[in-house]
Protein backbone atom coordinates (compact mmCIF):
# COMPACT_ATOMS: atom_id res chain seq x y z
CA UNK A 1 0.00 0.00 0.00
CA UNK A 2 1.02 3.65 -0.83
CA UNK A 3 2.02 5.18 2.36
CA UNK A 4 3.34 8.60 4.13
CA UNK A 5 3.50 9.72 7.89
CA UNK A 6 2.12 13.12 8.21
CA UNK A 7 0.10 16.29 10.55
CA UNK A 8 -2.60 16.55 8.51
CA UNK A 9 -4.42 19.89 8.60
CA UNK A 10 -8.03 19.80 9.29
CA UNK A 11 -8.86 23.09 11.19
CA UNK A 12 -11.55 24.80 9.63
CA UNK A 13 -10.35 28.14 9.61
CA UNK A 14 -7.12 27.29 8.34
CA UNK A 15 -8.55 25.04 5.65
CA UNK A 16 -11.02 28.04 4.15
CA UNK A 17 -7.86 30.28 4.31
CA UNK A 18 -5.98 27.60 2.31
CA UNK A 19 -8.84 27.50 -0.31
CA UNK A 20 -9.25 30.96 -0.75
CA UNK A 21 -6.12 30.85 -2.11
CA UNK A 22 -6.61 27.83 -4.52
CA UNK A 23 -9.14 30.04 -5.79
CA UNK A 24 -6.60 32.91 -6.76
CA UNK A 25 -4.58 30.53 -8.02
CA UNK A 26 -7.50 29.22 -10.05
CA UNK A 27 -8.66 32.63 -11.60
CA UNK A 28 -5.34 32.91 -13.64
CA UNK A 29 -5.14 30.88 -16.93
CA UNK A 30 -2.35 27.98 -15.88
CA UNK A 31 -4.08 24.42 -15.70
CA UNK A 32 -3.45 22.69 -12.30
CA UNK A 33 -4.87 20.00 -9.98
CA UNK A 34 -5.40 21.38 -7.02
CA UNK A 35 -5.44 19.66 -3.85
CA UNK A 36 -8.60 18.86 -2.45
CA UNK A 37 -9.28 20.47 1.15
CA UNK A 38 -9.70 17.18 3.24
CA UNK A 39 -6.54 16.33 1.99
CA UNK A 40 -4.07 19.13 3.29
CA UNK A 41 -1.35 18.09 4.98
CA UNK A 42 2.61 18.33 5.87
CA UNK A 43 4.25 14.96 4.84
CA UNK A 44 7.07 14.45 7.26
CA UNK A 45 8.07 11.01 5.35
CA UNK A 46 6.81 9.86 2.05
CA UNK A 47 7.22 5.97 2.46
CA UNK A 48 6.11 5.13 -0.89
CA UNK A 49 4.73 1.38 -1.44
CA UNK A 50 5.00 -0.59 2.32
CA UNK A 51 3.63 -3.74 2.79
CA UNK A 52 1.20 -5.18 5.52
CA UNK A 53 3.78 -6.35 7.67
CA UNK A 54 5.81 -3.10 7.50
CA UNK A 55 2.73 -0.91 9.41
CA UNK A 56 3.82 -2.72 12.39
CA UNK A 57 6.91 -2.44 12.07
CA UNK A 58 6.41 1.41 10.95
CA UNK A 59 4.21 1.77 13.85
CA UNK A 60 6.53 0.65 16.81
CA UNK A 61 8.88 3.25 15.32
CA UNK A 62 6.86 5.88 15.55
CA UNK A 63 5.85 5.14 18.86
CA UNK A 64 9.46 4.95 19.93
CA UNK A 65 10.09 8.24 18.29
CA UNK A 66 7.07 9.82 19.68
CA UNK A 67 7.00 8.67 23.14
CA UNK A 68 8.16 11.77 24.94
CA UNK A 69 7.49 14.78 21.84
CA UNK A 70 5.50 17.32 23.00
CA UNK A 71 2.65 19.09 21.20
CA UNK A 72 3.72 22.09 19.51
CA UNK A 73 2.53 25.31 17.49
CA UNK A 74 3.23 25.84 14.07
CA UNK A 75 2.53 29.00 11.91
CA UNK A 76 1.49 28.26 8.59
CA UNK A 77 2.77 31.57 5.92
CA UNK A 78 4.15 32.37 2.69
CA UNK A 79 3.43 31.02 -0.81
CA UNK A 80 6.36 29.56 -2.11
CA UNK A 81 6.66 26.95 -5.49
CA UNK A 82 9.04 23.93 -6.26
CA UNK A 83 11.27 23.73 -8.17
CA UNK A 84 11.07 27.68 -8.29
CA UNK A 85 8.55 30.76 -8.47
CA UNK A 86 9.03 31.38 -11.88
CA UNK A 87 9.07 27.84 -13.28
CA UNK A 88 6.20 26.41 -10.71
CA UNK A 89 5.13 22.68 -10.58
CA UNK A 90 4.02 22.30 -7.03
CA UNK A 91 2.77 25.17 -5.11
CA UNK A 92 2.57 25.14 -1.33
CA UNK A 93 2.18 27.35 1.42
CA UNK A 94 5.19 27.28 4.54
CA UNK A 95 5.97 26.76 7.64
CA UNK A 96 7.32 29.56 9.37
CA UNK A 97 7.47 29.31 13.84
CA UNK A 98 7.64 25.26 14.47
CA UNK A 99 9.44 24.30 11.44
CA UNK A 100 12.30 23.22 13.21
CA UNK A 101 10.60 21.20 15.14
CA UNK A 102 9.12 19.60 12.48
CA UNK A 103 12.15 19.28 10.57
CA UNK A 104 13.57 17.44 13.95
CA UNK A 105 10.60 14.73 13.69
CA UNK A 106 10.98 14.13 10.09
CA UNK A 107 15.02 13.89 10.70
CA UNK A 108 14.43 11.34 13.39
CA UNK A 109 11.87 9.25 11.73
CA UNK A 110 14.33 9.12 8.53
CA UNK A 111 16.72 8.11 10.68
CA UNK A 112 14.96 5.48 13.10
CA UNK A 113 12.94 3.44 9.97
CA UNK A 114 16.36 3.42 7.78
CA UNK A 115 17.82 1.81 10.98
CA UNK A 116 15.09 -1.20 10.63
CA UNK A 117 15.33 -1.16 6.97
CA UNK A 118 12.76 0.68 5.65
CA UNK A 119 13.90 3.81 3.38
CA UNK A 120 11.35 5.77 1.94
CA UNK A 121 11.34 8.98 -0.51
CA UNK A 122 15.04 10.78 0.52
CA UNK A 123 14.59 13.90 -0.66
CA UNK A 124 15.29 16.79 1.99
CA UNK A 125 12.62 17.82 4.18
CA UNK A 126 11.04 20.85 3.46
CA UNK A 127 8.12 21.45 5.45
CA UNK A 128 5.07 22.84 3.72
CA UNK A 129 1.64 22.18 3.12
CA UNK A 130 0.75 21.97 -1.06
CA UNK A 131 -1.91 23.74 -2.66
CA UNK A 132 -1.82 22.40 -6.43
CA UNK A 133 0.08 20.63 -9.12
CA UNK A 134 0.94 22.77 -11.95
CA UNK A 135 0.56 21.01 -15.40
CA UNK A 136 1.10 24.36 -17.34
CA UNK A 137 2.26 27.76 -16.12
CA UNK A 138 1.09 31.52 -16.87
CA UNK A 139 2.00 34.60 -16.02
CA UNK A 140 -0.77 35.51 -14.18
CA UNK A 141 0.02 32.15 -11.81
CA UNK A 142 3.64 33.69 -11.27
CA UNK A 143 2.56 37.43 -10.92
CA UNK A 144 -0.24 35.72 -7.79
CA UNK A 145 2.19 33.65 -6.37
CA UNK A 146 4.56 36.85 -6.04
CA UNK A 147 1.76 38.56 -4.55
CA UNK A 148 0.91 36.03 -2.29
CA UNK A 149 4.59 35.28 -1.14
CA UNK A 150 4.20 36.56 2.23
CA UNK A 151 0.93 35.08 3.01
CA UNK A 152 -0.67 34.68 6.70
CA UNK A 153 -2.83 31.45 7.02
CA UNK A 154 -2.45 31.41 10.66
CA UNK A 155 -1.35 28.84 13.30
CA UNK A 156 -2.41 25.55 14.46
CA UNK A 157 -1.21 23.29 17.63
CA UNK A 158 0.88 20.22 16.33
CA UNK A 159 -1.26 17.08 18.35
CA UNK A 160 -0.77 14.21 16.45
CA UNK A 161 0.83 12.35 14.31
CA UNK A 162 -0.22 9.92 11.11
CA UNK A 163 1.11 7.01 9.27
CA UNK A 164 -1.39 8.05 6.12
CA UNK A 165 -2.16 5.61 3.31
CA UNK A 166 -3.03 7.18 -0.42
CA UNK A 167 -5.09 5.33 -2.81
CA UNK A 168 -4.47 6.86 -6.11
CA UNK A 169 -8.09 7.21 -8.34
CA UNK A 170 -8.74 8.70 -11.81
CA UNK A 171 -10.19 11.47 -9.80
CA UNK A 172 -6.94 11.81 -7.52
CA UNK A 173 -5.85 10.09 -4.03
CA UNK A 174 -7.78 9.32 -1.22
CA UNK A 175 -6.25 9.23 1.87
CA UNK A 176 -6.98 7.39 5.12
CA UNK A 177 -5.37 6.95 7.97
CA UNK A 178 -3.65 3.83 9.73
CA UNK A 179 -2.62 4.43 12.60
CA UNK A 180 -2.27 7.86 14.67
CA UNK A 181 0.30 9.02 17.18
CA UNK A 182 -0.86 11.58 20.22
CA UNK A 183 1.90 13.98 21.40
CA UNK A 184 1.91 14.76 24.87
CA UNK A 185 0.01 17.87 25.51
CA UNK A 186 1.99 20.85 26.85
Amino acid sequence: MRSFIAVDISQEEIVEKLVKIQSYLKNTNAHMKLVEPENFHITLKFLGEISPSDVNLISNVLKKILADEVQFEISIEGIGAFPTMTKPRVVWVGIKEGGEALRRIANKITHELRKVGIKGDEKEFHPHVTLARIKRSSSDLVRILRNLESVKIGSIIVSRIRLKRSTLTPQGPIYSTIAEFPLKEI
